[in-house]
Order: structure tokens, then C-alpha cells, then sequence
């Protein structure tokens, strides 16, 4: 059997799962554009305030892409440039484009293709037994240039240098000192601390959340100054729901009820 992604829910948070026991959680390419497909419908479910994404066991978040795959889709220019202008870097960008707050909850190999995923989350924890590389140069190809972007912009040079020139392995305090992951927590307490990590968002105003992630979004991929506009434009958010409500719950000494409007 191939692997799959799995989706699941538990109140406010969507669990989604890369599942390819056998194969260390490597990445068909259905798996791949089933990852886009799952994260963009989550993105439009206005109900949840977090995605958890993870993978399946403990002993792989993902081991990037499935190596038997690459005769069949890998093997042309032009079988290369579908596979990641079609396949790949729209399933990393829904991640990116996500509504909702998106987790990596990270436990044993996170290489290749299961890095770039991480990558593109927002917030990442990992167990100490996590183990993180991108040495695609050992297998005869650089990673795509988009791919290369999204690691420089947001961990810098010297991160991403280490990571695609030398083909370091990081381990998980090592990927912690350099940015890369958040946390690091026991692999027995992964599970609680990502709830945990779910629960804290869920607290907050998604709205403020959504613009948020788009403040960061801009500062990410667009290095010229903010402009007074784009300063203005964000503070549309006096007229919501959730501002007035914020402030009158805190007032009232009670747990706000936000809405996302």
C-alpha cells in the first residue's frame, strides 16, 4: 500500500498526517498533491483555528520524496519542472498561504522534501531524537530554486549554506540555536506541547491571527519599506467584532468569544 495523508480534527485544530510507514514517511507524488488539496480546504474552514501537521510514528516526520518515483517523474527536464512547478511547490505554498496558523510537530527524520515542509509552517517543535538535512547534492541534484528561496528568506544564508553545501545533518538543539525549530520537548510530551501550542492559538482572535500572518508574509518576500498605506490598511481591524470583543471581555474578566470578523 502507497502512503497517504490522513486528516483528522479534534475540536478547533485539523491534524494532518504524512503516512508512509515503510518508506519513512516519504512523499509520493500523490501524496504531495494530496497535502495541497487537504491544507487548501482546511484554509477555507473558517470553524478551525489551527493545522497540526505531523507524521505518522516516531520515527520520521518525513524523509522527502518517494526515491523509487524518480524514473517515472524525475527523470526529463520536462518531468522536473512539472514535478515542482506543479506538484511540489503549490502543495509548500498552500502551506505558506494557509488561513489558519499552521504547526509542524516534529518527531525523528525531517529531511529533503519533509524539511521544506516544515519549513513552510509557522511554528515548529521537535523531539531530541529529530534529525534535520537537506543534502540533495548527494543524490545528484540542487534543490529547486524556489525551494532554496523559501529556506534562505526565512533561516538565512549561513543556515541554508550549511544545510545545501556541506549536506550537514542537524540535530534538534543544533536546528534550535540556529533558528530553525522553536522548541525542543521530550518525545513523550510531543503530543501534549503541540495541543498546547493549539489551545494557545485557539485563544486568540483569528482575525488578528490572519493579519498577522500576512504582515509576515510581506516582510518575508518583499524587503522594501512598508508604506503609509499598507500601514493604514491594517487598521481596518477597529471596525471587527473580534476588537470590540477582545476588549470588552478583558474588561469583564472573562474568556473572549471571537468570531474572526
Amino acid at each position: 500500500m502507497g502512503g497517504v495523508i490522513k486528516v483528522s480534527r479534534v475540536s478547533t485544530t485539523a491534524f494532518v498526517v504524512i503516512s508512509n510507514l515503510d518508506k519513512h514517511n516519504a512523499l509520493t507524488c500523490e501524496m504531495w498533491q494530496s497535502l495541497n488539496s487537504e491544507v487548501t480546504k482546511l484554509s477555507s474552514d473558517e470553524s478551525l483555528r489551527c493545522v497540526v501537521i505531523k507524521g505518522d510514528g516516531e520515527r520520521a516526520f518525513a524523509a522527502g520524496a518517494d526515491i523509487s518515483e524518480f524514473d517515472k517523474v524525475r527523470s526529463t527536464h520536462a518531468q522536473v519542472t512539472r514535478y515542482h512547478e506543479e506538484i511540489v511547490g503549490p502543495a509548500l505554498q498552500a502551506l505558506l498561504d494557509s488561513r489558519h496558523v499552521v504547526v509542524a510537530s516534529i518527531s525523528g527524520i525531517c529531511t529533503g522534501g519533509g524539511l521544506e515542509i516544515a519549513a513552510a509552517c509557522d511554528i515548529r517543535l521537535a523531539t531530541p531524537q529529530s534529525r534535520f538535512a537537506a543534502a540533495v547534492a548527494r543524490l545528484g541534484f540542487p534543490l529547486a530554486f524556489a525551494e532554496t528561496e523559501l529556506l534562505v528568506r526565512k533561516f538565512g544564508f549561513p543556515f541554508s549554506a550549511e544545510l545545501l553545501l556541506e549536506g550537514r545533518i542537524f540535530n534538534a538543539d543544533e536546528a534550535l540555536q540556529k533558528g530553525f525549530i522553536g522548541r525542543v520537548v521530550r518525545e513523550d510530551q510531543l503530543s501534549n506541547e503541540t495541543v498546547k501550542i493549539a489551545e494557545n492559538i485557539a485563544l486568540m482572535s483569528p482575525l488578528a491571527l490572519h493579519d498577522m500572518k500576512r504582515q509576515l508574509s510581506r516582510l518575508l518576500w518583499d524587503s522594501t519599506p512598508i508604506t503609509k498605506r499598507e500601514r493604514e490598511n491594517f487598521y481596518s481591524f477597529a471596525n471587527s467584532f473580534d476588537y470590540k470583543e477582545g476588549r470588552e471581555s478583558f474588561l469583564q474578566k472573562r474568556r473572549p468569544k471571537f468570531i474572526g470578523k
